[in-house]
């Protein structure tokens, strides 16, 4: 489980991707931020039962990285993950089961909290330089770590 918001004062395009990956993940949620700071943050995180937070911050107007928060046993940043996307599509309803492959699909896990995989909603491939994520819709959004080019 994880909780899905941006950075202050964010772009369209950071609204929409936060969004996005709290429909992809199951059992996540997205939140507007608003004037909140970091502590008060991990306290709604904490309140709502989730552990870890992800913001979506960005640079140059455009959605840029992944900032992890953990809010338990006390607030801490975990990682930050910089990338890049070309494209973002919609989906129609949110997935309730995911299931992550590839050669960093653990790192994947770990981060955004995934406990328990099935097949049938969401499909992540992960490696080095990118996850893609699918559904039966097809395939969604590439997300290239690093700022990796196609």
């Amino acid at each position: 489980m994880i909780l899905f918001t941006t950075s202050r004062k964010p772009v369209q395009s950071s609204r929409s991707l936060a969004r996005l990956m709290a429909r992809l993940i199951p059992y996540s949620e997205y939140i507007t931020r608003g004037k909140m700071g970091i502590e008060k943050l991990a306290e709604v995180a904490r309140t709502k039962g989730y552990e870890t937070v992800c913001i979506i911050s960005e640079s140059h107007g455009n959605p840029s990285a992944f900032m992890f928060l953990k809010t338990f046993p006390e607030t801490r940043w975990e990682q930050k993950i910089e990338f890049r996307v070309k494209e973002l599509k919609k989906i129609k309803k949110p997935s309730k089961s995911i299931l992550v492959q590839g050669t960093d699909s653990e790192k994947f896990k770990t981060l955004f909290n995934i406990q328990e995989e099935e097949e049938g909603g969401t499909v992540v491939i992960t490696d080095k330089e990118k996850w893609i994520f699918k559904t039966d819709e097809g395939e969604i959004i590439t997300i290239y770590i690093g700022g990796a080019k196609k």
